[in-house]
């Protein structure tokens, strides 16, 4: 809890601070990865892994909101105690990014919703074996920061709630067309 309230303390300084606004027609591409959140909590866990990947194409309606599609891929291989999973997820989605303030460091909250396509298989001892192959829609709200490093070129972070699980990202974006200053 107190790691979230200073993220928003930082992200409202930040959006205090900025100099520069994303203007409207701006086009922009973006490739992230992760999920670092998926690290070994305690001995007893054999393995967590959780891969994901996702790439995308959104365009400034307005000054600051993007909206866009994209595509991912999840991979998860868990093993702890008595349960054990493993699938591949493919995905098709559109999202839409609110960014605020007008500096290098832009705080934002996304939305994202689309089709999911999940295969692979589980294991528990109460149910035993289970292969899995079912299609479902998602919707992942979210908050991020994206740090404007030349006009053209960003790195940014975000973490989006995805069915009982917080999932941390890092990323770039492409921006393809100049920022406005004021």
């Amino acid at each position: 809890m107190r790691k979230t309230i200073v993220l928003i303390m930082c992200s409202c300084f930040c959006a205090l601070l900025s100099e520069a606004q994303i203007k409207k027609s701006t086009v922009v591409a973006q490739f992230s990865v992760g999920d670092i959140s998926a690290i070994r909590i305690n001995k007893s866990q054999e393995k967590d892994q959780k891969n994901i990947f996702q790439s995308g194409v959104g365009y400034f309606i307005k000054d600051n909101w993007e909206v866009g599609i994209n595509f991912n891929y999840t991979h998860i291989n868990f093993i702890f105690a008595d349960y054990a999973k493993k699938t591949n997820t493919l995905g098709i989605g559109i999202y839409s990014n609110y960014y605020f303030g007008r500096g290098k460091l832009k705080p934002y909250v996304t939305f994202q919703t689309g089709w999911r396509h999940e295969k692979g298989s589980s294991y528990s001892g109460w149910v035993g074996h289970k292969n899995i192959n079912r299609s479902y829609f998602y919707a992942d709200p979210g908050v991020g920061l994206n740090w404007n490093i030349k006009s053209k070129f960003s790195l940014f972070n975000e973490a989006a709630y995805s069915q009982d699980d917080l999932n941390l990202s890092f990323g770039i974006r492409l921006f393809f067309n100049k920022m406005k200053k004021h």
